[in-house]
């Protein structure tokens, strides 16, 4: 991921990274139960969220303002237990509506992309008040 973020914008890899992390999720529900089947899906999906972490973080520290830097990555560290956190509530809610555990790893992937397309939309806003705001200045937009 770091090798490929030198040649293609950030937002793009990480984009691409959570796409494969929701197929890979996908998959798995889909798959006929078999170990070697469901640890591949798994492979897939680990290496799409490293392509959706990393390229995350980069743009946080990027877009944050230096004296906000720390309290941004640490809120979002916060925010990533409580995603972990949530993920086993998330199971014993989605029980009631029907869902054994490879809907649940579907509904996860369908999710992850909604998800994905809200953060898209934030990520556009920020990158478009980021060069409103820098306007006219020596330095590019990161990305």
């Amino acid at each position: 991921c770091g090798y490929l973020s030198r040649r293609w914008p950030l937002d793009r890899l990480a984009f691409f990274g959570g796409v494969t992390m929701a197929l890979g999720l996908a998959a798995a529900g889909a798959v006929p139960p078999e170990p070697g089947l469901v640890f591949a899906c798994g492979l897939i999906s680990t290496l799409g969220s490293g392509f959706l972490a990393v390229p995350l973080r980069t743009m946080m520290q990027g877009l944050a303002p230096l004296h906000r830097l720390g309290a941004t990555l640490g809120a979002s560290q916060t925010l990533d237990f409580l995603g972990i956190g949530l993920g086993g509530l998330g199971r014993v809610l989605l029980r009631p509506l029907g869902l054994d555990a490879r809907g649940t790893l579907i509904a996860t992937a369908c999710l992850l992309l909604l998800g994905l397309w809200w953060l898209a939309r934030g990520i556009s806003a920020a990158e478009s008040a980021n060069a409103r705001s820098s306007a006219g200045k020596d330095h590019p937009i990161p990305r």
